[in-house]
């Protein structure tokens, strides 16, 4: 009974999206990763912001740096015009005084339109607070250049002030200068907290990102280890012998669509061992019934045999004793006549007649069971040859009151047999059925055909043969009867084997009987329909 996969195990489910585990994988990957990228990245940002920032107030106070010492520089080249000329009288130190005040008041714009971190003011209003003080130094300073060679002291008056208002000035510019360097320092502190920060933000973020991973990890590695696990179970549990165990698919990706692979590959390999289970039975079975044909085909090969013997015995014992007692059966038959039925002899005589009447018979039975027979086969009716076997056996029949039951299935085929040996048979049957019901009883004959067979029933209502005798019944010369030969069934047996044929028994006693109460045999006479093709 071998077949295909069931509809079953072909609708198991349908096939698992391919590349669910990878995208699993790699979903749990971005999961446990894009945090920690982020908390990295606002890190990042926040260091690199914070020294950018760092960075540009840096930038803002080298340029006001420079802007101040540009002034300053401008300043003092102003101051020193009039100190020049003063000494030296040199006519070119006004054109020279203007042009510092031209490049003084360049420094000075500049110096208001660039950052200034040394004060709480803006630059503009640093550079308002200068332009006074440059205004009266541009005015003193042309003073001293409009003052007469001959006024020495009001030079020197004119330069202590101009001298004096350049000093304040360069104090102011020294204290800007201060305060700058000043918050250079404090940059420079910011800086490193803010390296600190950083460090301590990426040493937070980099073990966050190691615990949310490892988290991340592990419930990932339970959702494809819990499955994993069962397939295991339901392998250790399938190799215990459970082939009925199935695993539970709650998965839908690659591990599901394993888990119903191997519950297909379970259907299939049940499905084979059933088969091969099938198979087995199947097997021992026609090992069974050819064993027990062997066993009956050695039997009856045994049987034949040890009928061959005997058969080869009984012809020669019935050659040597049939002279002698047809000798003994006429002069007893003489002697009878001559004495007279008045004779004390004659009842004696009669006796000796008897028994060599009965000898002879014995003789006769062992003359037809070692004679081979040639079958005259033609085709005759079944129901004829029942009739013709219940009119021999019709004296027997009615002397023990007998009822004869037939049944005989309408429309059976005409077998080619030997009608005389079947009648022979069914008489010697009928006959012995009459004898096993002592107080009268049931014949039951039957015939009907099973595919190219004929089956005769004989049943009987006696009292059945005990189980001990029921193997030797077939045999020659056994008998239950005080008066029987035992040859009876067993030339039966032969004529049926002749036609291919077979005979069967089933008998039951009082002691084997069912609560109906039912004893009796059966016999059943099994012959083909040709028995020509069958000797053939």
């Amino acid at each position: 009974m071998v077949g295909g996969p069931s509809s079953q195990d072909r609708q198991a489910g349908p096939a698992a999206p391919r590349g669910n585990l990878a995208r699993r994988f790699i979903i749990g990957s971005m999961v446990a990763a894009v945090p920690g990228v982020v908390a990295l990245g606002i890190v990042n940002f926040y260091s690199i912001r914070s020294l950018t920032i760092v960075n540009r107030q840096l930038d803002e106070i080298s340029l006001s740096l420079e802007a101040t010492r540009d002034l300053q520089s401008a300043l003092m080249r102003v101051a020193k015009s009039p100190d020049e000329y003063v000494l030296h009288r040199y006519s070119g130190e006004e054109q020279e005084f203007n042009r510092a005040l031209g490049v003084a008041d360049q420094k000075l714009a500049a110096c208001a339109s660039a950052p200034c971190h040394a004060t709480s003011k803006s630059p503009r209003e640093m550079a308002s607070l200068l332009q006074p003080k440059l205004e009266i130094l541009r005015r003193d300073g042309g003073l001293v250049f409009k003052t007469a060679p001959s006024q020495p002291p009001a030079d020197s008056q004119q330069i202590d002030k101009i001298d004096r208002l350049v000093g304040g000035m360069n104090v102011q510019f020294g204290e800007m200068s201060d305060a700058l360097v000043g918050r250079v320092e404090k940059l420079r502190e910011r800086a490193q907290v803010v390296d600190r920060q950083a460090l301590l933000l990426t040493g937070f973020a980099t073990a966050a990102v190691l615990v949310f991973g490892c988290a991340s990890a592990l419930v990932l590695a339970k959702r494809v280890s819990r499955p994993l696990q069962k397939l295991l179970v339901g392998t250790r549990r399938v190799k215990g012998g459970e082939w009925d165990y199935r695993v539970q698919i709650e998965d839908s990706g690659e591990i599901g669509e394993l888990a119903a692979s191997f519950n297909v590959m379970l259907n299939e390999v049940q499905r084979h061992r059933d088969q091969l289970r099938e198979y087995g039975r199947v097997l021992e079975e026609r090992v069974r019934e050819r064993t027990d044909e062997l066993k009956r085909s050695d039997k009856a090969l045994r049987e034949s045999e040890k009928l061959a013997s005997v058969g080869l015995l009984a012809a020669g014992v019935a050659h040597e004793l049939n002279n002698p007692l047809t000798s003994i059966l006429m002069n007893a038959n003489l002697m009878m006549e001559d004495v007279g039925a008045a004779s004390p002899l004659h009842d004696d005589l009669k006796k000796i007649d008897t028994d060599a009447t009965r000898c002879k018979r014995i003789i006769d039975d062992l003359r037809t069971f070692s004679r081979p027979r040639d079958l005259k086969l033609a085709p005759c009716r079944v129901a004829s040859l029942v009739e013709q076997a219940l009119k021999l056996s019709e004296h027997e029949l009615a002397t023990r009151e007998i009822r004869v039951e037939t049944q005989i299935a309408p429309n059976l085929p005409q077998p080619l047999w030997d009608s005389d040996r079947i009648t022979q048979v069914l008489t010697n049957l009928f006959v012995n059925a009459a004898q096993a019901m002592k107080n009268g009883g049931t014949l039951t004959v039957s015939a009907q055909q099973r595919g190219q067979l004929i089956a005769l029933q004989v049943r009987d209502t006696g009292e059945g043969i005990p189980p001990e005798y029921r193997s030797r019944i077939l045999e020659p010369f056994f008998t239950t009867k005080p008066t029987g030969t035992g040859l009876g069934l067993s030339i039966s047996y032969g004529i049926v084997q002749e036609h291919g044929g077979s005979i069967e028994m089933e008998s039951i006693t009082r002691e084997e009987a069912d609560p109906t109460g039912r004893t009796g045999t059966t016999v059943s006479i099994l012959i083909p329909l040709s028995a020509a093709q069958e000797r053939a």
